[in-house]
């Protein structure tokens, strides 16, 4: 008897009921702060991925829109010298398109070159695709916007110069490769000098809103690649070695930069055919 009662006061005595609920929640507690902690740190490994993987991606696309940026000056800073080639150029067309105006005026040969002016190449801007989104974005718009005015001018030479050369097709009439010219000869020289005078007007329109745009965007020609011309037989080449101010300072002196006068205008609708 007495080894049963004292096997029996020899088992541990139960926990009271709350202490082990309390021990319960303990346990799930600690599970769940676990399972948070693991959470948490996932997250924001993903999270960090994901930044670092946009911030590659951002620089990555940066780099592509400074690309864009440089490929657009440079094919501007071309474009601009074709601009300036037309804007020193316009007294001397100017002049051999009054001379015409007399040869004209007085059914005579002109004494002055019929070739037409010199057709510049106009190079490609590359203002399309996604490249107007990516400068407005990266550059801003005010600059997006210039380029776009650019694009427009660039393409307002280009059709004004295919115009031009049409126009002086008709000027070539009063060669002498085929003997004199005629009375039809004149007459469609006359609609053609009007044309080209025309047509020269927004040659340099367009030259100038070019010039105007880049600067704005802050490209500059050099001048050295212009004064090399000053020697050239030709006058109208010659005439490109000079600045626009040089231009501007021979016709207030009613004469081309190069020296000779210019004649002074004829008036076509005074021509009797």
């Amino acid at each position: 008897m007495k080894e049963r009662d004292q096997a029996v006061d020899e088992q541990p005595l139960p926990a009271p009921a709350g202490l082990r609920g309390w021990f319960g929640k303990l346990k799930r507690r600690r599970w769940a702060a676990l399972f948070l902690f693991e959470f948490m740190v996932v997250l924001l490994g993903v999270l960090a991925a994901q930044a670092l993987q946009a911030r590659f991606e951002s620089q990555a696309e940066r780099r592509e829109a400074k690309r864009s940026l440089t490929a657009l000056e440079t094919n501007a800073e071309t474009i601009g010298i074709s601009a300036m080639i037309r804007m020193r150029g316009f007294a001397c067309t100017q002049y051999r398109l009054r001379m015409i105006e007399n040869a004209i005026a007085t059914k005579s040969v002109p004494t002055v070159n019929l070739p037409p002016p010199e057709e510049v190449p106009i190079t490609e801007l590359g203002w399309d695709g996604t490249t107007p989104g990516v400068i407005s974005e990266y550059f801003g718009a005010e600059r997006s916007k210039t380029f776009a005015n650019l694009q427009l001018w660039t393409e307002a030479l280009r059709r004004a110069q295919i115009s031009e050369q049409r126009s002086w097709s008709m000027l070539g009439r009063l060669s002498t490769r085929l003997g004199n010219p005629q009375n039809a000869d004149f007459v469609a020289a006359k609609e053609g000098l009007v044309a080209a005078g025309q047509d020269l007007r927004r040659v340099i329109y367009a030259a100038g809103n070019i010039r105007n745009n880049l600067d704005r965007l802050g490209i500059k020609n050099d001048e050295d690649l212009f004064r090399e011309y000053r020697g050239a037989s030709d006058p109208c080449r010659a005439a490109t070695g000079y600045t626009v101010e040089e231009h501007a300072a021979a016709a207030r002196k009613g004469e081309l930069v190069t020296g000779e006068p210019l004649p002074p205008p004829i008036d076509p609708s005074t021509l009797s055919f």
